[in-house]
């Protein structure tokens, strides 16, 4: 028999979590792949054991009431062709929110503004967010 009754209660963080609905402005890490999890497409890329590449990404609220509140999620990028298609509308929307850019704007300025020279650029973009 495990007891834990003798053990401390967990203490709270440091509040009570994001509200749901709730829009905050995000700073985006992607996190290193862990060793034998290397991709074999980008240095960034982590490899899953279906084969799947993807991005580990770590979000940080940036500012405000929340800030320094974690949020993780992993990107597939190679692989499943479904799961890819989610993430690169996801990683659009995260691009035209830190640049200011409609989804609906095809101008040349908006164009060359969804494009990266790499998946480094990602690093360090404030974007804002909806929690749900």
């Amino acid at each position: 028999m495990i007891d834990l009754n003798s053990a401390e209660i967990q203490k709270e963080g440091t509040g009570s979590a994001i509200p749901e609905d709730s829009i905050v402005p995000f700073k985006m890490t992607i996190r290193p792949p862990k060793a034998g999890k290397e991709g074999t497409t980008h240095n960034l890329f982590c490899r899953s054991d279906k084969g799947n590449e993807y991005i580990d990404v770590e979000f940080e609220v940036a500012s405000g009431q929340f800030a320094g509140r974690k949020i993780w999620q992993n990107f597939t990028l190679v692989g499943s062709e479904q799961a890819a298609k989610i993430s690169m509308r996801t990683l659009r929307a995260i691009v035209e929110s830190a640049r200011g850019i409609s989804p609906s704007d095809a101008s040349p300025q908006a164009t060359a503004g969804r494009q990266l020279s790499d998946w480094a650029d990602f690093n360090s973009l404030v974007f804002l967010g909806l929690v749900s």
